[in-house]
């Protein structure tokens, strides 16, 4: 704002104070971002998403950040009560949080709520709003997004499906719009189960086969049972898509110190028989000492419990074609990681195409280190297809080594091309199309594709929003607000 100007005399050239008269003159608008963190797992109070919700409903600033700072790694955030509504546009970050590496970490559970209620909802008011990187389900009796206004951007979240990549918890509804138009929803990529075990192996049957002795005991897969110079494996019988997948399972280790001496997950083209009974303990049922003599044609990550060759007792890596898993290695001493301790722990892997990340997470204490190889799965296997499974083996030390529940999702249904702006909630009503449409209750976000509303509307889940396009398209805001930046 100037609250002066000059007014030039005829009579003179220099210009005096007196001259000068007040007047106010507008200037264009100045917006302040206003950007929150949620520092809280709790339901409700200092620090929780609850809170920073209900300010930015309070202050009614048009243009806001949530990010998140909850220790690191995977953090649930269980309701007790409803989030309150989201009144105006903001985002809503969840990658934010410390150790994202591709998958959410930012759970938000609904399994309390005995009536209709939904994770998040983004009401009127609200246009222009991102939702990105979140974890939501367990909401049986409603959506785990409700979106009621306008151009706003849902990307990169599970909906239905834990952090582990399992749908067993889902939303009756995944994603809901409510008389909306210009929503990004990103589905342009989801995910299909290929192998679940997310309840344990009690059912496995021919899902799977066992090699050398390993065993399915009180729904759990157990490599090795405590014996001396075991090898072993367990495979499932049906090859998967290893071009692009997540993977994840929970897994024990039990026994009398010094205990050995590990496991791998393993990616092979063999066949789902393949094991190597022979070579080390070191070897880990999986490589030999002997170039040729392991797995061929594979790639396996480690989960070592004894030093063989300088590579500690607690470590992890990769391997290809059978090479001997132990050394160069990934030491996981310092990171909070023993796989000596009887916890279970939960291993994330990832894979986009270009390397494998893993996150190694103990289930007690939270320590979450993660780890990411470059590496193309397709080439060293042969195949864009493979066998997925464990390999196992102690040596003079033993140790019980058990998986507890398994699931390999794989990348599926990429969206076309064209890209068109969704018909208004009014046009899908004057052309007989119901104005609230569904997304099923298990899914993944991923890309950005717009979508429009399906022409019908299947009980319960709901059809499949059509996609429009592809990649992430710029949420559309209302004039004088400043656009998310992914």
């Amino acid at each position: 704002m100037r609250l002066l100007r000059t007014l030039p005399s005829p009579r003179r050239t220099r210009v005096r104070w007196s001259d000068r008269v007040p007047f106010l003159e507008l200037v264009e608008p100045r917006l302040l971002l206003a950007s929150f963190t949620v520092t809280s797992a709790a339901d409700a109070g200092a620090g929780t998403l609850w809170q920073v919700i209900e300010q930015l409903d309070l202050l009614k600033d048009p243009a806001n950040t949530v990010s998140f700072d909850i220790g690191n790694g995977p953090q649930i955030i269980s309701l007790q009560s409803s989030l309150p509504p989201i009144t105006v546009p903001v985002f809503i970050d969840g990658t934010s949080q410390p150790g994202y590496s591709g998958s959410p970490l930012i759970q938000i559970d609904g399994h309390t709520f005995g009536v209709q209620r939904d994770g998040l909802t983004v009401s009127p008011g609200s246009d222009g709003s991102m939702i990105r990187g979140l974890d939501i389900y367990g909401f049986k009796a409603g959506s785990g997004i409700d979106v009621q206004s306008n151009s706003n951007v849902i990307q990169d979240n599970y909906l239905g499906a834990d952090s582990r990549g399992k749908n067993a918890e889902p939303n009756q509804t995944g994603l809901s719009i409510d008389n909306a138009s210009s929503d990004s929803i990103g589905v342009g990529t989801v995910q299909q189960t290929a192998v679940d075990f997310s309840q344990g192996f009690g059912n496995a049957g021919s899902q799977i086969m066992t090699n050398g002795l390993a065993t399915i005991q009180n729904n759990w897969l157990r490599l090795t049972d405590g014996g001396p110079y075991e090898s072993r494996s367990a495979v499932a019988t049906t090859a998967v898509d290893v071009t692009n997948f997540a993977t994840s399972f929970e897994f024990k280790i039990s026994g009398t110190e010094p205990m050995a001496d590990g496991f791998t997950f393993c990616i092979q083209g063999v066949g789902p028989g393949a094991t190597y009974s022979g070579g080390s303990g070191g070897g880990l049922g999986y490589g030999s000492d002997q170039p040729g003599a392991g797995i061929a044609r594979s790639v396996a990550i480690k989960f070592d419990l004894y030093n063989n060759a300088g590579e500690r007792t607690d470590s992890t890596g990769i391997y290809t074609d059978g090479a001997t898993p132990t050394v160069p290695a990934v030491d996981l001493l310092g990171t909070g990681i023993n796989q000596h301790s009887g916890d279970v722990f939960l291993a994330n892997m990832s894979y986009d195409g270009q390397k494998p990340a893993v996150t190694i997470t103990d289930t007690v204490t939270n320590k979450s280190p993660s780890q990411s190889y470059p590496i193309d799965i397709p080439q060293v296997v042969g195949n864009s297809t493979a066998y997925v499974g464990f390999t196992a083996r102690t040596g003079f030390y033993t140790a019980t080594q058990e998986i507890l529940n398994w699931t390999f999702l794989t990348q599926v249904g990429r969206g076309n091309e064209r890209r068109r702006r969704t018909a208004s909630a009014c046009s899908r009503r004057a052309r007989g199309i119901p104005p609230r449409c569904r997304v099923p209750g298990a899914m993944r976000c991923t890309l950005g594709a717009r979508h429009q509303a399906p022409r019908s509307e299947a009980a319960g889940t709901g059809a499949n929003l059509r996609p429009q396009g592809s990649g992430a398209a710029p949420p559309r805001v209302r004039p004088g607000i400043a656009p998310r930046r992914p």
